[in-house]
């Protein structure tokens, strides 16, 4: 068992945790105790713990067990990198639908700032790609023009190429 700190912690509970009716209010329960601002319990068991200061479970995720009278030992989820955006981008990536959540309460899972995450995201890769092909542009731009490194490594290759189809074909007239 070891120990958990962190802002932001991601378990999977057991069907059998989540199939109770009292965890809404356990869970609850436990947030007031510790000072957690926002919590979400997804339809398929993913309990996400987020707090504006450090959480610490001496005992792990048995610790998180007992204090919340759970049947199971849940499961720590380490999968993303930046909790809670990577893990709200990840599980609402075709957009919000609050039939995925079974629980919530704070301000870091509305559904206006799960929306704002998305939309950033999309922009995000929308603008990766457009990145991508201006960039690729200029280097065909370059190469057209006869100027940079792309001419020069383009020529380069092509010299190459010339140079050994020509020893090929005296090879073949050998044969």
């Amino acid at each position: 068992m070891s120990k958990i700190s962190a802002k932001n912690i991601l378990v999977q509970l057991s069907d059998k945790d989540l199939a109770d009716p009292s965890l809404k209010d356990r869970v609850q329960k436990f947030a007031d105790e510790r000072k957690i601002e926002s919590v979400i319990i997804t339809v398929d068991g993913k309990l996400m713990l987020c707090s504006n200061t450090m959480m610490t479970l001496s005992s792990g995720v048995s610790r998180l067990r007992d204090a919340l009278g759970l049947h199971s030992r849940p499961q720590r989820l380490n999968e993303y990198d930046n909790l809670p955006r990577d893990f709200i981008v990840k599980y609402f990536k075709d957009g919000y639908d609050e039939t995925k959540i079974y629980y919530s309460f704070g301000a870091k899972f509305t559904e206006e700032i799960i929306k704002h995450l998305i939309d950033e995201e999309k922009f995000k890769k929308a603008s990766q790609i457009e990145k991508s092909r201006e960039k690729n542009q200029n280097i065909l731009d370059r190469v057209f023009l006869g100027k940079g490194n792309a001419a020069h490594h383009l020529s380069f290759h092509q010299t190459k190429v010339t140079s050994e189809d020509k020893t090929s074909r005296k090879r073949k007239r050998r044969l």
